[in-house]
């Protein structure tokens, strides 16, 4: 789901997984060759896919299933005005509240896991209902650091806070259209380990985000320091 709050320069989306075992679904539009609308109808979005690596865009990929799809006479969709890609100049991360800023790559895997396969319609793409599995939220980080304590909560089998921070600006550049924020309240280390082969102590992890009871699993939120209308 996804609420909006504030306005001009503290404008935010913030994204968390719907509690309702029914996704919501929505009209997708795709314009083909500007002489084709289609639209795809009863549009579920089962998972996504982030990838992060320092002065790189952030890449961002959805992708999901849709009960029946028409064409359409014209494109009743929003226009935008050109938007710049996301670049992460600047990514940190807080093990416990405790802040690292030099996070070198990031990766983060969301699933509704819906059974597609148990009503998919004639082996076709169209699926007519979408039950909800147990979600999955895994992904990995590698940044460096001379904080091992979480290779030691690693092996012991402890939960940790996790929270990713992400700006589009530049060290000391006062201008920051965009910052996305990730936070995962309650993570398992499922894999760590420490290159010393490098100048600087690496670590490498992979983790899985679960549900602590109280708060969702992720958590997500969008600054757009530049408009009121995206």
């Amino acid at each position: 789901s996804v609420s909006k709050s504030g306005s001009g320069t503290d404008y935010i989306h913030t994204f968390t997984p719907q509690t309702s075992e029914t996704p919501i679904s929505v009209t997708l539009q795709e314009v083909l060759a500007s002489i084709h609308t289609k639209n795809y109808l009863a549009s579920v979005i089962d998972g996504f896919d982030i990838e992060v690596k320092t002065k790189s865009i952030v890449n961002y990929k959805l992708s999901g299933f849709f009960q029946d799809e028409a064409s359409a006479t014209e494109y009743t969709g929003l226009s935008f005005s050109t938007i710049n890609p996301f670049i992460a100049h600047q990514a940190s991360v807080e093990i416990d509240d405790v802040s690292n800023s030099y996070l070198k790559n990031f990766t983060l895997s969301y699933k509704n896991n819906i059974k597609s396969d148990d009503y998919r319609l004639n082996g076709t793409k169209k699926v007519a209902n979408f039950p909800v599995g147990s979600c999955a939220a895994t992904g990995s980080l590698e940044f460096t650091t001379d904080y091992t304590t979480i290779l030691t909560k690693y092996s012991a089998l402890t939960p940790i806070k996790l929270e990713i921070l992400l700006t589009s600006n530049e060290l000391y550049d006062t201008d920051s259209p965009y910052k996305l924020e990730i936070i995962m309240p309650y993570v398992f280390i499922t894999n760590a380990k420490i290159n010393r082969d490098k100048d600087y102590m690496t670590i490498t992890a992979d983790y899985e985000a679960c549900y602590d009871g109280t708060n969702a699993p992720v958590s997500i939120k969008l600054y757009d320091n530049n408009s009121t209308g995206y």
